[in-house]
């Protein structure tokens, strides 16, 4: 029926098969990470199912009222826009005898989408072959969680090397549209990046959340890696202590997501730096240290929690370091502290993205304070680690451990 309806509109059929490719491969994307969300979210139960197919279905709603009202952005955000594969449907429009811009306006089209200043919107087949890259990377790494958790459950989603890698290829790809930013007649192109920085930072937040819950190993393991690796006759010819936080799947992950801050870092301060000078440059810098910072006590906070005795250490992590997100700025605002008048105290939020003009002096003070939260959390979850690690022969010499009374 539909290749009835194409050639009954004057679509090239060949075109029409892109559409189909661009479909398919939206759908193996969608299946994997559905498989992938069935592995990971047992503890759900039956809101399971509801919870993946309702966010799924919001997700494309939002983005094709976007695709259908806005067009091009210019934001970072361009990027999210390209898993919903009715973005080429007005490319079809065009290959036959209707006016497109009766459907989708110039203004609100694709066709100034870039990538690295590459002009992806130009035509059908450049959206559609980006569109099939877009989803075939992100089957890829799905793909590899799957083959982790299928095989042994208790693992975590992806090893810290694939994280590595995850880290640079999303921070590429989000990073690229945010090269050409948009002005408009009450902006320059300074704001525009500012703006662009700012939802970058925004992205990287939610990405490192994802990846702390994918890193983290739990108590039991953590109990194993400590106490037993002193065993391993291989441990030190592998590098070590160091290594083993580097590479190692069941050592603590905050190291790990430290590279990954590093390498995301390292990735948008480059781009930063390509800037034409400007006044907030240097405050995109304070910005960026800040954000890693808040990043990495996150992920301790997250370990300790997962280190704890309770059953329900997942849902401590995630109450902790949602609290930790959340509750300042909820504090700040029924407090009456506003972001001009009392700009030292959000930074110590998340929500710190265009405060730093209004802080003056008090960044240093935040990144000092923001340093040695970080460093206690770092000191409790080794003495945390030490005390996990120790067997039950040192337990008892120790005193720790009582042998039970028996009467004679």
């Amino acid at each position: 029926l539909h290749f009835w309806a194409a050639i009954a509109g004057k679509i090239p059929l060949i075109e029409l098969i892109g559409f189909y490719i661009v479909l398919g491969t939206s759908c193996l994307f969608c299946y994997s990470m559905a498989l992938l969300f069935g592995l990971v979210g047992k503890s759900l139960g039956g809101f399971q199912a509801w919870l993946g197919a309702g966010a799924v279905l919001t997700f494309l709603w939002i983005t094709t009222m976007v695709i259908d009202n806005a067009g091009v952005s210019h934001y970072p955000a361009d990027w999210l826009t390209l898993f919903n594969p009715t973005i080429v449907l007005p490319y079809l429009i065009d290959s036959n005898s209707f006016d497109p811009n009766s459907f989708y306006p110039v203004e609100r089209s694709f066709q100034d989408l870039r990538w690295f200043g590459i002009q992806i919107g130009a035509s059908f087949w450049t959206m559609a072959g980006f569109i099939v890259l877009n989803y075939s990377v992100g089957t890829y790494w799905l793909g590899q969680g799957l083959n982790r958790c299928f095989h042994n459950p208790k693992a975590t989603v992806i090893n810290k090397q694939q994280s590595y890698w995850l880290t640079a290829s999303l921070q590429a790809a989000i990073l690229g549209f945010a090269l050409n930013p948009q002005v408009k007649n009450w902006r320059g192109y300074t704001h525009g990046l500012e703006e662009n920085s700012e939802m970058l930072l925004l992205f990287n937040v939610v990405l490192f959340l994802a990846l702390i819950a994918a890193l983290s190993p739990h108590r039991q393991t953590l109990q194993d890696w400590a106490r037993y690796r002193h065993q391993d006759r291989t441990f030190r010819k592998k590098g070590g202590l160091i290594a083993d936080l580097i590479w190692g799947d069941k050592s603590p992950a905050v190291v790990a997501v430290a590279i990954n801050c590093a390498i995301a870092s390292a990735m948008l301060l480059t781009w930063i730096l390509l800037w034409p000078a400007n006044d907030y440059k240097i405050t995109a810098l304070f910005t960026l240290l800040l954000n890693s910072s808040l990043i990495m006590i996150y992920a301790t906070v997250a370990q300790l929690m997962l280190l704890m005795k309770t059953q329900k250490r997942a849902a401590g992590a995630v109450i902790a370091v949602g609290g930790l997100i959340l509750l300042p700025p909820i504090l700040f605002a029924i407090g009456s502290m506003t972001t001009y008048e009392t700009p030292a105290v959000w930074l110590f939020s998340v929500f710190h993205w265009g405060i730093l003009p209004y802080a003056n002096g008090s960044v240093f003070l935040a990144i000092i304070g923001q340093s040695l939260a970080l460093a206690l959390l770092n000191l409790q979850l080794g003495r945390q680690l030490r005390q996990a690690g120790e067997s039950t022969t040192k337990a008892l010499l120790s005193g720790k451990t009582q042998l039970p009374v028996t009467a004679d």
